[in-house]
């Protein structure tokens, strides 16, 4: 491996990009992790900026960010276009 040069691992995934999403499409952190197959913890730090997704997770939630329609861009989320929905906070489980 001598000469090689290690890749760094670079993701567009910023914990605000992250949480918009998420909130986007109107999943609590518990749902997130299981659409993921990854801890709640591991969400709490994505969101925080303490640890950073990898690998197959962010190849996820680029197709999501697809699916929906996910744009972000000067601090403001849009899903295919319109203004991100709040969560009905009466009518979650």
């Amino acid at each position: 491996m001598a000469g090689r040069a290690k890749r760094a691992n670079v993701s567009n995934w910023t914990k605000t990009r992250i949480r918009a999403l998420r909130d986007s499409i109107g999943e609590t952190q518990q749902e997130f992790a299981a659409r993921f197959r990854v801890t709640v913890d591991s969400i709490r730090h994505w969101e925080q900026g303490t640890a950073n997704p990898a690998g197959p997770s962010t190849v996820v939630m680029d197709y999501l960010a697809k699916q929906f329609g996910f744009e972000q861009s000067n601090g403001h989320a849009t899903l295919n276009g319109h203004p991100k929905p709040k969560r009905e906070l009466a009518g979650a489980k």
